[in-house]
């Protein structure tokens, strides 16, 4: 996160996901790109293109989420695998 005042910032980071989803196992990456704004922070996920591991290979999308610092959240990601048959 990189503060333009005391109260906002743009925040930009990465995270590997580890998991199922539709019988399949794998990883990817997710790039976070946002805004800290009034006490909420407001980020767009993207798959990272080519982080896609194992089974989750094909898999392509993006999201959102907007928190105030709890140590859980929601997020919303929609996703698709590529038919690689």
């Amino acid at each position: 996160m990189v503060n333009s005042d005391e109260s906002s910032a743009r925040v930009l980071g990465f995270e590997r996901i580890i998991g199922q989803v539709l019988g399949k196992s794998g990883s990817f990456m997710l790039e976070h790109k946002g805004v800290f704004e009034d006490g909420i922070v407001k980020i767009n996920l993207e798959i990272v293109p080519g982080s896609d591991r194992y089974q989750f290979v094909g898999l392509t999308g993006g999201g959102f989420f907007d928190v105030q610092h709890p140590e859980e959240y929601p997020l919303t990601l929609e996703f698709e695998f590529e038919d690689n048959e």
